[in-house]
């Protein structure tokens, strides 16, 4: 974050600021920060309707391609809930050591991240290769 955002948030910095300005150059920062704003505002609500017109345009060729097919709206919901469910994980990580503790559970750990509280006792006390699954 910037000095200026760190001291435009904070009340304390923004009067130790503005006591070193006259009232005519308070209000002509005023002026000029509503204007910016105003300007900002502008621009987002102004991309927020472009974004909603794209998507409404899409949907609009979505629907008249999927009645030209003879597809339903309906099958169409379930075709893009059907992928964007069907997403492909990460592969999952070989287990490289399990151990079983006293109660009969059992601690798997594939060798990557942060290593488990249980192998780090088992490093510390004894030898870990022991437990080593190949």
């Amino acid at each position: 974050m910037t000095t200026f955002l760190k001291s435009i948030q904070s009340k304390r910095a923004l009067t130790r600021e503005f006591q070193a300005l006259t009232s005519q150059e308070v209000q002509q920062y005023q002026r000029k920060f509503v204007q910016l704003t105003d300007a900002l505002i502008a621009k987002k609500q102004e991309t927020e309707q472009t974004e909603q017109i794209r998507k409404d345009t899409v949907k609009k060729q979505l629907a008249r391609m999927a009645a030209e097919l003879g597809v339903s709206e309906e099958d169409v919901v379930n075709i893009a809930r059907e992928t964007a469910s069907a997403k492909p994980k990460g592969s999952k990580a070989v287990i490289r050591y399990r151990y079983v503790d006293e109660a009969g559970k059992v601690h798997e750990w594939s060798g990557r991240g942060r290593r488990p509280l249980v192998f780090q006792n088992l490093i510390d006390h004894d030898d870990i290769e022991q437990y080593r699954v190949d």
